[in-house]
């Protein structure tokens, strides 16, 4: 399954951002070759791939990244869905 993050910019160089995912300090790399703007240290991307999709509101980012977390179901009516996203054990994933 491919997911797209959202991440914070930390620097700019030669059209590739370094971000921070979430609050933790894993650090990736994105290609800013896909927007029409440039972002700016701070901002928020939504990254896939290796590649930044677009900048994305800092609420947004933020209720992005809670549902993630398994703060709640985004797929309303799909069990299985849910369950790997929260990260549930394979016995919670049988019992669906």
């Amino acid at each position: 399954m491919c997911l797209a993050v959202p991440a914070e910019v930390i620097r700019i160089a030669d059209g590739v951002a370094t971000c921070r995912l979430g609050e933790g300090q894993s650090i990736i790399r994105a290609s800013l070759m896909l927007l029409p703007d440039l972002p700016s240290p701070g901002d928020q991307l939504m990254v896939h791939a290796g590649f930044a999709l677009r900048i994305m509101d800092p609420a947004e980012a933020e209720e992005t990244l809670r549902l993630l977390r398994g703060g709640e179901c985004p797929i309303e009516g799909d069990a299985t869905a849910c369950a790997v996203a929260a990260d549930a054990p394979a016995t919670a994933l049988r019992k669906a």
